[in-house]
């Protein structure tokens, strides 16, 4: 393994110089004289309000790189000629914005200048992949107020439920980088930042053909450049909430569900006139009572039922010990009488902003960082880590009688990084960045929360039913009503607890060169070592407790352990048993087949090293990205010697020991990259692009705890899947050919085809070893992803401007994620050799953005003034197919059988669930207030206008949102010849679930002051 790093690292030396993306574009352009055509050598071009500037060489010919994305005013001066300004240049990273400047004769002494508004091309000559940008100002006018909704308007894009999936991609092939930082956690691969919107300054998407500085992403990429400090003191305040509306009514045609956003932003110089030192701070408080409205919750009715669990009930003897006395039956009651959910709240704290220093005119620093602090109960849980949770089957009837033990969600997530930029000559730079991400979560029971005792304490979890002598199922005890009606009683615990800590460290160098007129030329390297940290414990009802005494009890402690600690599921690295942080330990048996109480695991470090060169070049008739990208991917593990005989390395086949375990695989691999753009005229271009992508698997997926490992392969009390830190990378391979078409000045249309193979996905596969049957992960999973994108933009006119997106797609495959196959390997059948829709495989989906804008002084005259001047409309259309599912025979009570015994009748994902439309609206209206020249923008902001109810999940037995098929069966027919009126009400209302439906309109009423 040693000598691999070594000989990577001395492929870096050759090729030298990182890995994050771009955060700064382009300006180039030629300067002539406008009555001759000549070429002007020697005029200076400055960036207003930057130290950034050029000088024209002898063909007229300037290039000014490191600009920063947003608007900018680009002024030419040369004596004997008037200034001329190009006021809101749009410059956007790593793209290139062309100003070419035409200069008048003029008097030395006359100082005309001339101030022209640029006009952006409608068509970029130098995209050579899709590429998607929003600014700050539409950002501000649009109805969206969260990263994974910018991300989602744009074609190729699919939000399911807040989780974004890019042309076909898996959910951890998009990479979210803000400031040119990498915002993915490790272990489950999405994004854990919150951001607030108003300090972004740019959101570039793209969905294919990405440079060969972008590394570990194969689908998409959402790049978000944020505001920087300026010269002059700037500052913003917002608030936006809908608790204006009643809670138990609609009379106003919606609901409140206590939404309150309040942010700030400042900027300006740190020091008073020292303009070098500048700052931009953003702080955001953000609170939902409910985290998720939907349709189909509240009813006004008072339900009346019997606990199906019963409670078994323990009285204290006359030693203290707690003494099982027998099952209390009890007749629970609800009433859904508000239209919040209970148990489904979510407040954020988010911090960000950033410091830069002109030390002098050729070097600088920036300092930027991002803090956000989460903190939620979540009813809609569902799908947890990949895999089904016993909760996401009862998620409704937590909220029915059980809201305050809904699961309780605490994530603190810091991001900082320190570039050193150096602008060895105009057409020279290069940036040294130091970064630090630093991201812990820990999720449990709302009430108990990280009180891992409580779990298996039967005095405070009333259905963990437990002889405290053997620690053995008390027999008669509830469990058995293979019905149950899919509610759990009151005071049933979320029995999971789990808690990560995730930390990487990252050093990139990268060095820019415009080489020449046509030649950008980039190169650069990465190097990050992460340390990461699991801990998880399940105490799942007629299963287990944990290990952790409770009254009564009358061994040791390593007793206790030695008896639960299968049982209690303990799966850790980077702790030891009890959840206490441990930085060295490794776990394995003693001779006796005993272990040492608490014995900790050292946490996992994997190392990632990179290294590109890319070549822009660029011709009036032709734009080539050339790049090629070299990757070292080290999970820095153990892995078996022989996975078939696990043990048997070792003295004792029964016992794991340290001789049984080797060093994991390196995987090195190069990518290349290919992208060109061939302009057929001015406002016709034709693009194209290729490439291999490469990226590391989900850490989850790789990573295993000995202790875990021992639990399964030995004694074996349940089927689940260990990680392998042999997997391969997965890859993908795409190809895309597109036209834009310039339509007229303002409006512009672009058509792109698109096609992906990918293969080396994972998946969990059964595999026999000569100790049990168990789940391994495998590099077997493939598949195909094949669509049409079209975007049409009509820039402002005459008021009005609008964006229309669509996507045509068709993504097939072996498997949606990793643990698509788990039932499969459970029942050891055998895996899928053909592909079928993924579970995301929305075939049609588009938005369409309409805006109409009044200026100053622009609208009807009433009564001598203008009321609706500085007033705006937006509307966002969003519509999208059906997602696909695949039909199954209800064979039993389908919330409580699990999946297990699922049935299919047709073929997999052949069927799709109905169309979904809905629109969003923002109106406003800015106030220019005298007092310090600030501005006043109130506006309403309304989610679904139209209160469309769509229907988002269907039941597979039935393909119905309401009616999953039970009680028409003979076991449902029968139940309901026993149970009371009530309850058989109740199913139907628990058959009615509102995560079945999308939210229901939402009315918010926000003002903003500007200074």
């Amino acid at each position: 393994m040693l000598k691999k790093l070594v000989i990577f690292l001395l492929a870096l030396i050759f090729l030298p110089a990182g890995l994050q993306a771009g955060v700064t574009g382009k300006i180039s352009g030629t300067v002539k004289n406008k009555q001759t055509s000549d070429p002007l050598p020697g005029v200076n071009i400055t960036v207003e309000g930057t130290t950034l500037g050029a000088s024209t060489d002898l063909d007229g010919y300037y290039v000014i790189l490191q600009v920063p994305p947003g608007l900018h005013n680009i002024t030419a001066s040369y004596i004997g000629y008037k200034d001329i300004t190009y006021q809101s240049v749009q410059v956007s990273a790593d793209l290139t914005s062309n100003v070419n400047f035409d200069m008048e004769e003029t008097a030395l002494d006359l100082g005309e200048a001339i101030v022209v508004t640029a006009e952006r091309p409608i068509v970029r000559k130098d995209e050579t992949n899709t590429v998607d940008i929003r600014t700050a100002e539409e950002i501000r006018m649009m109805p969206i107020r969260n990263i994974n909704g910018l991300a989602s308007i744009t074609a190729g894009s699919i939000n399911d439920e807040g989780v974004v999936y890019m042309r076909g991609g898996r959910s951890n092939e998009t990479a979210f980088i803000i400031d040119g930082v990498v915002q993915n956690e490790q272990l489950l691969g999405g994004n854990r930042t919150n951001l607030n919107t108003n300090s972004i300054e740019e959101v570039q998407v793209q969905t294919g053909g990405f440079n060969a500085e972008y590394g570990s992403i194969m689908s998409g990429l959402v790049a978000i450049t944020t505001q920087a400090g300026s010269p002059h003191y700037h500052f913003s305040a917002e608030a936006v909430t809908d608790e204006f509306l009643p809670r138990d009514n609609n009379n106003f045609g919606a609901y409140s569900y206590a939404y309150n956003d309040y942010n700030f932003t400042m900027s300006g110089p740190l020091i008073p006139n020292y303009k070098k030192l500048t700052f931009f701070g953003s702080f955001q408080r953000f609170y939902r009572g409910d985290r998720d409205p939907r349709f189909g919750w509240a009813d006004g009715k008072t339900y009346t039922f019997v606990d199906p669990y019963n409670i078994p009930v323990y009285e204290t003897d006359s030693t203290g010990a707690s003494v099982f006395s027998g099952m209390k039956n009890e007749t629970l009651s609800t009433t859904l009488d508000q239209n919040i959910k209970p148990g489904n709240w979510e407040n954020q704290l988010n911090f960000n902003g950033k410091l830069r220093w002109q030390l002098t005119n050729n070097f600088n620093i920036q300092f930027s960082g991002l803090v956000s602090i989460i903190k939620n109960q979540n009813t809609n849980l569902g799908n947890i880590d990949g895999q089904m949770d016993t909760y996401y089957r009862s998620r409704v009837s937590h909220m029915l009688v059980n809201s305050e033990h809904s699961p309780r969600t605490e994530l603190n997530t810091k991001s900082l990084n320190m570039t050193f930029t150096h602008t060895i000559n105009p057409t020279t730079f290069y940036n040294l960045r130091l970064g630090y991400y630093d991201s812990f979560r820990e999720r449990g029971d709302g009430v108990f929360f990280n009180d891992i005792y409580a779990y298996g304490d039967p005095n405070k979890n009333p259905y963990m039913p437990l002889d405290p002598e053997t620690g053995e199922r008390i027999a008669g005890t509830p469990l058995n009503n293979t019905i149950a009606l899919a509610w759990h009683g009151r005071g049933y615990l979320f029995n999971n607890y789990i808690k990560d800590k995730q930390i990487q460290y990252s050093a990139n160098f990268d060095l820019t060169r415009q080489q020449g007129k046509n030649h950008l030329i980039k190169m650069g390297a990465e190097f990050r070592y992460g340390t990461i940290r699991w801990y998880s414990l399940g105490a799942y009802p007629g299963v287990s407790g944990l290990a952790a005494p409770f009254e009564g009890f009358t061994g040791s402690n390593e007793d206790w352990y030695q008896l639960f600690r299968n049982a209690a599921r303990a799966d850790y690295y980077g702790y030891d048993f009890y959840g206490n942080e441990a930085n060295s330990g490794d776990w394995f048996e003693n001779a006796d087949g005993t272990i040492e109480t608490g014995r900790p695991e050292a946490p996992k470090h994997p190392m990632i090293a990179a290294a590109y060169v890319q070549d822009k070049i660029e011709y009036n008739d032709l734009i080539l990205n050339l790049g090629l990208r070299l990757d070292y991917l080290n999970p820095n593990d153990w892995q078996f010697k022989s996975l078939d005989n696990p043990y048997s390395s070792g003295g004792d086949p029964r016992s794991f020991d340290a001789a049984d375990i080797e060093d994991s695989k390196v995987h090195t691999f190069l990518s290349p990259r290919l992208g060109f753009a061939y302009p057929v005229s001015e406002n016709t271009i034709f693009h194209a692009q290729y490439g291999k992508f490469y990226q590391m698997p989900r850490l989850i997926d790789m990573y295993a705890s000995k202790n875990y490992i021992d639990i399964l392969l030995l004694d074996h009390p349940y089927y689940d899947n260990i990680g392998n830190p042999n997997l391969k990378p997965e890859k993908t391979t795409s190809y895309e050919i597109g036209v834009k078409q310039g339509l007229s000045t303002r409006a512009a249309l672009n058509i792109t085809a698109f096609y992906k193979e990918t293969a080396d996905l994972v998946r969990q596969e059964s595999y026999t070893t000569d100790i049990q049957e168990i789940g391994f992960m495998f590099n077997n999973d493939f598949g195909t992803v094949k669509g049409l994108d079209v975007n049409f933009t009509m820039r402002q006119y005459h008021n009005f401007s609008a964006s229309v997106n669509y996507a045509l797609s068709f993504a097939v495959g072996t498997g949606s994620n990793s643990q698509t196959l788990r039932n499969i390997a459970w029942l050891q059948e055998e895996n899928p050799k053909s592909t079928n829709p993924l579970d995301f495989d929305q075939r049609h989906t588009g938005t369409i953005n309409l805006d109409y804008r009044l200026a100053e002084n622009q609208g009807i005259m009433f009564a001598g003034m203008r009321p609706f001047s500085n007033t705006g409309v937006n509307f966002l259309f969003s519509f999208n197919s059906g997602r696909p599912y695949t039909k199954i025979a209800v064979v039993s009570e389908p919330f409580w059988s699990g999946g297990t015994g699922n049935q299919p009748i047709s073929a997999i994902n052949s069927n799709y669930s109905p169309w979904g439309y809905n629109l969003d609206m923002k109106i406003d209206k800015t106030f220019n207030l005298s007092a310090m020249n600030s501005k006043l923008n109130v506006y309403l902001w309304v989610l679904n206008v139209l209160n469309t109810k769509n229907e988002v999940n269907v039941y597979p037995f039935t393909g119905d949102v309401d009616n999953n098929g039970w009680l028409d069966s003979n076991e449902g027919r029968s139940w309901q010849q026993t149970a009371s009126p009530s309850e058989i009400e109740l199913y139907r209302k628990r058959e009615n679930n509102p995560f079945n439906y999308n939210a229901p309109r939402q009315v918010r009423l926000g003002l903003r002051l500007e200074i």
